[in-house]
């Protein structure tokens, strides 16, 4: 089972420097916000950091098992939404975690 703390502190760092077509692909401060994992950010020029940005675009709330259960299957995304168990403040780039998932 994923891990949402090692996919921030480790696997997205990675793949953001392994793969520049993905980390260009970012251009939006997204703020994830996890019940049992902390609060992460992503930022265009590509930083993974833990805590809160001062400006994000997109807050995203969840808990650590269910944004675990996305992390393992990204195609459940859209029904936990749908069902309440992730929120965003800006559905439009909601939309674009599709990529971060992936």
């Amino acid at each position: 089972m994923a891990d949402t703390t090692k996919y921030f502190e480790t696997d997205l760092p990675a793949r953001l420097e392994s793969d520049s077509d993905f980390a260009s692909s970012i251009n939006n401060v997204f703020q994830f916000e996890i019940e049992g994992a902390g609060t992460w950010h992503i930022t265009p020029d590509g930083v993974v950091a833990q805590g809160e940005h001062d400006d994000p675009e997109c807050v995203v709330t969840s808990d650590k098992e269910t944004f675990d259960e996305v992390l393992d299957d990204p195609s459940i995304a859209m029904g936990k939404f749908m069902a309440g168990k992730i929120a965003a403040t800006d559905l439009g780039l909601a939309m674009q975690l599709q990529q971060f998932l992936g």
